[in-house]
Protein backbone atom coordinates (compact mmCIF):
# COMPACT_ATOMS: atom_id res chain seq x y z
CA UNK A 1 0.00 0.00 0.00
CA UNK A 2 1.51 3.33 -1.05
CA UNK A 3 1.36 6.13 1.49
CA UNK A 4 -0.21 9.46 0.67
CA UNK A 5 3.03 11.38 0.63
CA UNK A 6 2.92 14.87 2.01
CA UNK A 7 5.35 17.72 1.32
CA UNK A 8 7.11 19.63 4.05
CA UNK A 9 5.88 23.03 5.21
CA UNK A 10 6.87 25.78 2.72
CA UNK A 11 8.31 27.90 5.57
CA UNK A 12 11.13 25.36 5.83
CA UNK A 13 12.67 26.71 2.60
CA UNK A 14 13.14 30.06 4.33
CA UNK A 15 14.58 28.38 7.42
CA UNK A 16 17.09 26.46 5.28
CA UNK A 17 18.04 29.58 3.30
CA UNK A 18 18.54 31.60 6.50
CA UNK A 19 20.58 28.80 8.06
CA UNK A 20 22.74 28.59 4.94
CA UNK A 21 23.27 32.36 4.86
CA UNK A 22 24.22 32.40 8.55
CA UNK A 23 26.67 29.57 7.88
CA UNK A 24 28.08 31.45 4.87
CA UNK A 25 28.70 34.53 6.99
CA UNK A 26 30.31 32.47 9.75
CA UNK A 27 32.62 30.73 7.26
CA UNK A 28 33.34 34.09 5.68
CA UNK A 29 34.39 35.42 9.06
CA UNK A 30 36.74 32.49 9.56
CA UNK A 31 38.14 32.81 6.02
CA UNK A 32 38.54 36.58 6.47
CA UNK A 33 40.37 36.17 9.76
CA UNK A 34 42.68 33.57 8.23
CA UNK A 35 43.28 35.73 5.17
CA UNK A 36 44.18 38.82 7.20
CA UNK A 37 46.32 36.89 9.69
CA UNK A 38 48.60 35.74 6.90
CA UNK A 39 51.30 38.40 6.79
CA UNK A 40 52.22 38.03 3.14
CA UNK A 41 50.31 37.04 0.07
CA UNK A 42 51.89 34.47 -2.22
CA UNK A 43 54.18 35.99 -4.85
CA UNK A 44 52.25 36.72 -8.02
CA UNK A 45 48.84 36.62 -6.29
CA UNK A 46 46.77 38.97 -8.46
CA UNK A 47 43.74 39.45 -6.22
CA UNK A 48 43.47 42.00 -3.40
CA UNK A 49 43.05 40.96 0.23
CA UNK A 50 39.49 39.93 0.94
CA UNK A 51 38.83 38.48 -2.51
CA UNK A 52 39.15 34.90 -1.24
CA UNK A 53 36.79 35.63 1.62
CA UNK A 54 34.27 37.25 -0.70
CA UNK A 55 34.42 34.21 -2.98
CA UNK A 56 33.80 31.83 -0.04
CA UNK A 57 30.80 33.86 1.14
CA UNK A 58 29.41 34.17 -2.40
CA UNK A 59 29.69 30.44 -3.12
CA UNK A 60 28.15 29.36 0.19
CA UNK A 61 25.36 31.96 0.00
CA UNK A 62 24.57 30.89 -3.58
CA UNK A 63 24.39 27.28 -2.45
CA UNK A 64 21.94 28.22 0.32
CA UNK A 65 19.72 30.26 -1.98
CA UNK A 66 19.60 27.83 -4.91
CA UNK A 67 19.94 24.42 -3.21
CA UNK A 68 17.37 24.88 -0.42
CA UNK A 69 14.31 25.03 -2.72
CA UNK A 70 15.50 21.94 -4.62
CA UNK A 71 16.07 20.09 -1.36
CA UNK A 72 12.65 21.14 -0.05
CA UNK A 73 10.88 20.07 -3.24
CA UNK A 74 12.40 16.57 -3.01
CA UNK A 75 11.11 15.84 0.51
CA UNK A 76 7.94 13.81 1.13
CA UNK A 77 6.66 11.79 4.07
CA UNK A 78 3.65 9.62 4.83
CA UNK A 79 2.26 7.57 7.68
CA UNK A 80 1.04 4.12 6.68
CA UNK A 81 -0.61 1.55 8.97
CA UNK A 82 2.67 -0.33 9.54
CA UNK A 83 5.39 2.25 8.90
CA UNK A 84 6.52 5.81 8.49
CA UNK A 85 7.59 6.33 4.89
CA UNK A 86 10.12 9.03 3.90
CA UNK A 87 11.44 10.10 0.51
CA UNK A 88 14.10 12.76 -0.13
CA UNK A 89 17.15 13.64 -2.16
CA UNK A 90 18.01 15.91 -5.06
CA UNK A 91 20.89 13.98 -6.60
CA UNK A 92 20.89 10.80 -4.50
CA UNK A 93 17.32 9.81 -3.78
CA UNK A 94 16.42 7.90 -0.64
CA UNK A 95 13.17 6.10 0.12
CA UNK A 96 13.06 4.91 3.71
CA UNK A 97 10.47 2.86 5.53
CA UNK A 98 10.60 2.90 9.33
CA UNK A 99 8.49 0.04 10.75
CA UNK A 100 6.23 1.23 13.55
CA UNK A 101 6.90 -1.99 15.48
CA UNK A 102 10.60 -1.05 15.79
CA UNK A 103 10.10 2.53 16.97
CA UNK A 104 11.55 2.93 20.48
CA UNK A 105 11.05 6.64 21.06
CA UNK A 106 10.32 9.81 19.15
CA UNK A 107 11.64 13.31 19.84
CA UNK A 108 10.40 16.68 18.63
CA UNK A 109 13.28 19.16 18.29
CA UNK A 110 13.45 22.76 17.17
CA UNK A 111 16.24 25.30 17.05
CA UNK A 112 15.78 29.04 17.46
CA UNK A 113 15.20 29.73 13.76
CA UNK A 114 12.72 26.84 13.44
CA UNK A 115 10.86 28.04 16.54
CA UNK A 116 10.67 31.57 15.11
CA UNK A 117 8.83 30.08 12.12
CA UNK A 118 6.66 27.72 14.22
CA UNK A 119 8.38 24.58 12.90
CA UNK A 120 9.93 21.48 14.44
CA UNK A 121 11.78 18.32 13.43
CA UNK A 122 10.44 14.86 14.27
CA UNK A 123 13.30 12.48 15.20
CA UNK A 124 12.54 8.74 15.24
CA UNK A 125 14.73 6.20 17.07
CA UNK A 126 14.34 2.49 16.38
CA UNK A 127 15.33 -0.75 18.08
CA UNK A 128 18.82 -1.92 17.26
CA UNK A 129 20.33 1.46 16.50
CA UNK A 130 22.09 3.87 18.81
CA UNK A 131 21.38 6.87 16.62
CA UNK A 132 18.24 8.33 15.12
CA UNK A 133 16.88 6.28 12.25
CA UNK A 134 14.79 9.02 10.65
CA UNK A 135 14.25 12.77 10.72
CA UNK A 136 11.26 14.62 9.33
CA UNK A 137 12.20 18.32 9.24
CA UNK A 138 9.96 21.32 8.83
CA UNK A 139 6.72 20.15 10.37
CA UNK A 140 4.42 22.66 12.03
CA UNK A 141 5.13 22.25 15.77
CA UNK A 142 1.60 21.05 16.63
CA UNK A 143 1.64 18.56 13.76
CA UNK A 144 5.04 17.20 14.88
CA UNK A 145 3.66 16.65 18.41
CA UNK A 146 0.53 14.95 17.04
CA UNK A 147 2.60 12.70 14.75
CA UNK A 148 4.85 11.83 17.69
CA UNK A 149 1.83 10.72 19.74
CA UNK A 150 0.38 8.76 16.82
CA UNK A 151 3.67 6.90 16.29
CA UNK A 152 4.07 6.08 19.98
CA UNK A 153 0.40 5.31 20.71
CA UNK A 154 -1.34 4.19 17.47
CA UNK A 155 -4.37 2.96 19.42
CA UNK A 156 -4.67 6.22 21.39
CA UNK A 157 -2.79 7.80 24.32
CA UNK A 158 -4.86 6.11 27.02
CA UNK A 159 -4.75 2.56 25.65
Amino acid sequence: MEAELRPLDPRLRTVWVLGGLIGALAMGGIAGAAEFLVAERPRGWPLPRGAGTALVVLLLASRAVFWSPLRHRSWRYGLRPRDLFLSWGVIWRVRRSVPRSRIQHVDVQSGPVERAFGLATLVVYTAGTGDADAHVPGLPAAEAEALRETLLHPEGPDA
